[in-house]
């Protein structure tokens, strides 16, 4: 327990200045908080345009109505060179565009006939991800009703027309936020990082002062084992992390 009362005796005397760190913390993550801006959940995710380029050189029905799919939801862009690997690298390395989709000749019967001769090129991210899962289902799609019956035509109207379709949604809340997010939500996610900045820097300062070389040979000296030493400094780190957890609550 000598050790432990150290510990605490310590821990005591830089109060001031570990309070100090927890006032900055505190204070920047209100400041992220109100850079935040919107609060609203609906803020979160927003559907927005990837830019990507498209050389079609089958111009089937199928490919045709896979460029105007995208033209729908993406930013196609029409002025960009790709026409070889050199220039593909360099749009996607500027991040002129995120993906380069090259529709080959004879696509249309190649894809009906279990081959999938379509070349995606993406710069890895989220963005091109989303645009690979785009054009994945939208032919996935046209091919199982094609399969069922109907012509590529049909398959593409009905696919256009089962994507347009909105559905509402009544969020039906069970705390008093309803359905908003609280303000001070970022506070509570940036809370543990401030903990453990904490719990780092007055640990570090009081290993440091045990660490001296005259409290060190005075400890050495007491009778005291190695192991009481070890031990006491063990509980000490978790019981001085444990109360720096629960004081801010």
């Amino acid at each position: 327990m000598t050790v432990f009362k150290g510990f605490l005796l310590l821990l005591k005397r830089e109060s001031k200045s570990v309070s100090l760190y927890l006032v900055i913390f505190i204070a920047m993550a209100i400041v992220v908080q109100f850079s935040m801006g919107d609060n609203q959940p609906t803020a979160v995710f927003r559907s927005s345009a990837t830019r990507i380029a498209i050389e079609d050189q089958d111009q089937s029905a199928l490919s045709k109505s896979l460029v105007s799919y995208l033209k729908q939801t993406q930013s196609v862009k029409s002025d960009l060179d790709i026409s070889t690997p050199d220039m593909i690298q360099e749009n996607l390395y500027y991040s002129n565009v995120y993906s380069v989709i090259k529709i080959p000749e004879g696509f249309e019967k190649a894809y009906f006939d279990k081959q999938t001769p379509l070349t995606l090129i993406n710069k890895p991210g989220f963005d091109s991800t989303y645009v690979t899962n785009q054009v994945n289902n939208f032919l996935k799609s046209v091919k199982v009703l094609h399969e069922s019956g109907d012509s590529v035509a049909q398959a593409v109207q009905k696919v256009e027309r089962y994507d347009n379709q909105k559905s509402k949604v009544t969020l039906i809340a069970k705390n008093k936020s309803g359905g908003e997010m609280p303000f001070h939500n970022y506070l509570f996610q940036y809370l543990p990082y401030i903990l453990i900045s904490m719990t780092s820097y007055s640990l570090g300062i009081i290993l440091i002062i045990y660490a001296e070389p005259d409290k060190k040979r005075r400890m050495l000296c007491a009778p005291v084992s190695y192991r009481s030493m070890n031990l006491g400094s063990i509980i000490s780190v978790v019981g001085k992390s444990t109360m720096e957890i629960m004081e801010p609550f």
